[in-house]
């Protein structure tokens, strides 16, 4: 099959027929070479090792040899050429006398402006080579490799990974481990090319927002492959930075994020899109870590009347910050410890833009406060041993805002100034307080889901515990389970001492100690509080020097996030092809299933602060961060 494309490729009347039918048959074939064990071993050998080819010498001479690249490296060759073929893959106008293979643009965008003329058929053919370049970079998807098997589209950015792919095959055999397609897509500068993308990318993602927003229905058509424009735009992100401040500088950058708040929401509680969930969470994160974005986010958010229902906030006025940080509280007060792994990242994404945050309103200042709270009650701190890095997070973040905006958020300084009770709680932890905390709390859960009748079968020393777990501070009242925590964990007093001292208290106690007082002696009654602080300034308030400069947290990846970006890629190839062409019909593969633990917990208090509320705030199942 390689030798008759290669033939028909260098043929001067190339036999379309015949070149698709090859890609075919090998589109078929491959996936089960790929998952037979028993076939490892000469795959290896025989796509992936170099050939020596002996050169014809005199008889007096040594023999001397020629090396070949290995099949595997010839056959994405040629498949490549015939992705730009004149008369199969481009129109037969695009060519010249030397060569069939013309390596020109297909469509007009990036780096074109005029159109080559395409055909349906062109089209269609090149649906079917791009299928073959699929299957071949597909290996890792088969049970013979490893067995997780993979979600997300390939689509057009299927050379985004071929390198990376075929580099494990190929070790030091090739002049460079460059991946080509990553570079050149890093060296994009026009304008014009930036905005053809972030137009393109933004209209897909914009799609369901329209829908929901549309009162004719069927009028609109749901667009689809957002997840491919999601992965798309954040591998964009990374890789040009150009790009990645065309967007912050032309604000586009905060359509982004509005659109990302919206699919996040979208699908916070369908265990099936927490890939979606988790994508959307990281690129913010990644956005939160550009300072231009940190500084445009201050800006008015106008448009928030026209967002769907699902992603607009209640009697909402004011900038881009107090909508994310109001939807970063809502994801995670709302989303019952489902999304209990991306907590580091949500709260590292305010952390990120606290220093440059401006006009915080009394809604957003208090959603802060309630996170703290929840955060650093007993039950959540003890149900991971990481739990504390959260409530660090948020400590710099409020530290930040004091030291560098104290001016322009009067309205979290008074926030801040009436959650003295919970600073002082966290400053005063004592482990053995809040080990008795959480089990009068335990108790107390109990109870609630018991009958009456079996109320009165209790000891008469519940009485006492009832008592005891009524004077339980408010804030733990806003906690759900936290059987979500890892159960083995014990938390110990060395474990305590290894972050508790690393807590940033003093700023804010200082603050409040300073501005109480006064505000008490004077008599001033609370809704006349900012009015009274615009009167003060930073400088007049005697805080502690600064011992941490300004630390910006960027997303990492390690080696577990980057199997999941693949599972998300190819997975999400898998099930598109099932209904379609089906290259992995009757092979071995199986997606890989992540059990969900149901829970059927009695009703909750809803957050303190919050009675109207009915959500809850569950603690993590773990916070394997990668940004730590």
């Amino acid at each position: 099959l390689m030798a008759q494309m290669d033939s028909l490729l260098n043929s001067s009347n190339v036999q379309n027929i015949q070149l698709l039918n090859c890609c075919r048959v090998l589109t078929r074939i491959m996936p089960f070479i790929f998952e037979s064990p028993e076939h490892s071993d000469w795959e290896d050998s025989y796509f992936w090792t170099p050939r020596l080819i002996e050169k014809e010498t005199a008889d007096s001479q040594k023999s001397q040899y020629d090396t070949l690249p290995p099949r595997g490296e010839i056959l994405i060759s040629l498949t490549l050429k015939s992705l730009f073929l004149s008369g199969l893959t481009l129109p037969s106008t695009v060519g010249n006398s030397d060569s069939s293979v013309n390596y020109v643009i297909w469509e007009t965008g990036v780096g074109c402006s005029t159109p080559i003329g395409s055909s349906r058929d062109n089209d269609m053919n090149r649906t079917e080579i791009l299928r073959l370049l699929t299957v071949l970079l597909s290996k890792s998807i088969s049970p013979a490799t490893r067995q997780i098997v993979i979600s997300t589209d390939v689509g057009d950015k299927i050379e985004d990974l071929e390198e990376d792919e075929q580099k494990q095959k190929r070790g030091n055999n090739t002049e460079s481990n460059d991946n080509i397609f990553r570079h050149y897509l890093s060296k994009l500068h026009r304008g014009q090319d930036f905005q053809f993308l972030i137009d393109g990318i933004y209209r897909i993602l914009n799609s369901p927002m329209q829908l929901l927003n549309n009162y004719i229905p069927g009028s609109l058509k749901r667009v689809r492959y957002h997840v491919e424009m999601l992965m798309l735009c954040w591998k964009l992100l990374e890789t040009n930075k150009r790009f990645s401040n065309y967007l912050m500088e032309t604000e586009r950058g905060l359509d982004l994020m509005v659109v990302l708040v919206f699919y996040a929401n979208e699908n916070k509680l369908d265990p099936s899109q927490v890939g979606l969930v988790r994508t959307c969470t990281f690129m913010l994160q990644t956005l939160s870590s550009n300072r231009i974005f940190s500084v445009k986010i201050n800006k008015s958010f106008d448009g928030h009347a026209s967002l769907p229902a699902s992603s607009r906030i209640s009697n909402f006025q004011g900038t881009y910050a107090n909508y994310l940080i109001i939807s970063i509280y809502s994801l995670i007060a709302s989303s019952k410890g489902a999304l209990s792994t991306l907590y580091p990242a949500l709260i590292i994404t305010i952390t990120n833009i606290s220093p440059y945050l401006k006009h915080l309103s009394p809604t957003a200042s208090s959603k802060l406060l309630i996170l703290f709270s929840s955060m650093s009650a007993a039950g959540f701190l003890l149900a991971d041993e990481a739990n504390h890095k959260l409530i660090e997070y948020l400590l710099e973040a409020f530290n930040n805002i004091i030291r560098f905006q104290f001016s322009d958020n009067l309205h979290f300084i008074h926030a801040l100034l009436y959650s003295q009770q919970k600073f002082e709680r966290l400053a005063n932890f004592d482990l053995n307080t809040a080990l008795n905390e959480r089990h009068l709390k335990e108790i107390y859960r109990e109870e609630e889901g018991m009958s009456e009748k079996a109320k009165g079968k209790l000891p008469d020393n519940t009485a006492s515990l009832n008592s005891s777990s009524s004077q339980l501070p408010s804030s733990y009242e806003s906690l759900a389970h936290f059987s979500g925590g890892k159960d083995d964990f014990v938390p110990t007093n060395e474990w305590v001492d290894g972050w508790y001292t690393q807590l940033s208290l003093t700023t804010v106690i200082s603050l409040i100690n300073h501005l109480k007082p006064q505000l008490e002696k004077s008599g001033i009654t609370s809704d006349k509080v900012v009015e009274y602080l615009k009167g003060v300034s930073l400088s007049d308030i005697s805080l502690p020097p600064s011992t941490h400069s300004v630390t910006i947290r960027k997303f990492q990846w390690v080696e577990a996030l980057v199997i999941w970006f693949q599972s998300m890629l190819w997975g999400h190839t898998y099930i598109s092809s099932v209904s379609n062409y089906g290259p992995w019909n009757n092979t071995q593969i199986k997606l890989f299933h992540i059990k969900h633990q149901q829970q059927t917990p009695e009703p909750l208090p809803p957050f303190a602060s919050q009675p109207a509320s009915p959500t809850t705030l569950s603690p993590r199942s773990s916070l394997a961060s990668p940004t730590v």
